[in-house]
């Protein structure tokens, strides 16, 4: 598997929160609020996989959850104010790559999708193409 290429500084100027890092610092989880919208974004570096929840605040109901593996590097956008996460292939969880074998694999999976989380200072939404 491929290790996620990323820049903390920036995930952590975009997002204006301290992410909680595990011991090993191989995961870590960003939480963020704007406006009537939380997400949870988490990384799991070594994997090279990615998960986003977003969900309402008034509700607390979830609206949206996706993960993915991301076969790129993740840039983020401060002019646009938005994270891109490149190359991506979708999967039901982390350990997707068990039953479909190896998801980095172009000939298998030779298609990805770019996500790109939107993080103004009154919203959160996601972007998929």
């Amino acid at each position: 598997m491929d290790r996620l290429v990323w820049d903390e500084i920036d995930f952590i100027e975009i997002a204006e929160a301290i992410p909680e890092v595990e011991e090993f610092e191989t995961h870590h989880r960003f939480e963020l609020e704007r406006g009537n919208k939380k997400c949870v974004l988490q990384l799991w570096q070594l994997e090279g996989f990615a998960e986003i929840l977003v969900s309402d605040v008034m509700s607390h109901a979830d609206t949206l959850k996706i993960a993915f593996y991301c076969r790129a590097e993740c840039k983020v956008d401060k002019k646009n104010e938005y994270i891109l996460f490149s190359d991506c292939v979708f999967a039901e969880n982390m350990f997707t790559y068990l039953d479909k074998g190896n998801i980095y694999e172009k000939e298998k999976n030779p298609y990805g999708n770019e996500v790109k989380l939107y993080v103004s200072r009154a919203n959160i939404y996601l972007e998929i193409t």
